[in-house]
């Protein structure tokens, strides 16, 4: 009798401890048990116009982002050990660290967000499982985010039109910036990279809301550069945008 309940007391208090905490936006909510990517946007799918290729889901319990954070910051620092500070890649490097260093980050889930499709399509309406997760709604970004190698790192204004060249052209990059290539995060968290020179130019869009990233000038000689623009794009995957 004592045996048996003390197994009723044990699950009881794994119950117990079992839950889910999602944060939408400001908003928190508790569920005691796993639940659907509908059910969670339910309660504020039609508290506002949500561009949902723009929405992510974040889980707050793993610190995958934050390690990698610090991998880049530790890569930084051991290029900067190397470079003399009048050094274009100093200037650059440096520029990068402070940005980066800044960034809110948190471990991105590879997963669609979009309420009507997880009401009607199974493989959209995956299941939270017990943690603690932030989704991030938002209206259609006006914006884009232009980071890296640039003198004013900063969100600009989205305009139709207008390739990534032509982003480029409105602000200046520091001398030590790659000149052939930059790196494009979609607001749905996919990293591409993108040639802008004259033998290599893609001319597509940017979608609002993506993230465009002016990389350290780098080549086959200097792989711990490549390696670092590489983190770093992945990197911002995870970024929490304002």
């Amino acid at each position: 009798m004592k045996l048996l309940l003390s197994v009723v007391l044990l699950v009881a208090t794994m119950s117990a401890r079992a839950s889910v905490e999602i944060q939408i936006n400001q908003l928190q909510f508790s569920y005691p048990a796993p639940v659907r990517m509908a059910n969670v946007l339910q309660p504020v799918a039609n508290a506002a116009d949500w561009y949902w290729p723009a929405s992510a889901v974040y889980n707050l319990d793993k610190n995958q982002a934050e390690q990698l954070r610090q991998e880049v910051l530790s890569d930084i620092q051991a290029l900067l050990a190397q470079a003399s500070p009048q050094d274009d890649d100093y200037l650059v490097l440096s520029a990068m660290a402070e940005q980066i260093t800044a960034w809110s980050v948190a471990d991105r889930i590879d997963v669609a967000v979009n309420y009507n499709e997880a009401r009607l399509f199974v493989d959209h309406n995956p299941q939270f499982t017990d943690g603690n997760y932030l989704v991030r709604l938002t209206a259609r970004p006006d914006d884009v985010h232009l980071v890296g190698a640039v003198i004013r790192p900063g969100s600009y204004a989205h305009t139709a039109n207008t390739s990534i060249p032509d982003y480029l052209e409105r602000l200046r990059t520091l001398e030590g910036a790659e000149r052939d290539y930059v790196y494009v995060v979609t607001p749905a968290g996919q990293v591409e990279k993108v040639g802008i020179a004259y033998w290599n130019a893609s001319y597509a869009q940017l979608a609002p809301g993506s993230q465009l990233i002016v990389p350290l000038a780098s080549s086959v000689w200097s792989p711990a550069k490549t390696s670092l623009n590489k983190k770093i794009a992945q990197l911002a995957v995870h970024r929490v945008l304002p």
